[in-house]
């Protein structure tokens, strides 16, 4: 499933996100963007794994200053 949090395009891996989840991405996302430190916290079964891991490899992959250029020569 494909969804925009905080204008950034993130793929959730099940067909189905709920409130909770959404709401939880859009406060990391904020998080990632402002400098400092922050907790977030969800109980337990909520699904906390699977919401940091599709944001941070969205935020990741659509954050010019992560990307970098990789040079492979095989021989």
């Amino acid at each position: 499933m494909r969804i925009v949090i905080d204008g950034l395009p993130v793929i959730f891996p099940y067909k189905l996100i709920f409130n909770e989840q959404e709401i939880y991405m859009t406060y990391l996302k904020k998080t990632l963007d402002a400098p400092g430190h922050a907790i977030l916290e969800m109980p337990t079964g909520t699904g906390k794994t699977v919401c940091l891991l599709s944001l941070l490899t969205a935020y990741l992959l659509n954050n010019s200053k992560f990307k970098r250029v990789a040079c492979l020569s095989f021989s």
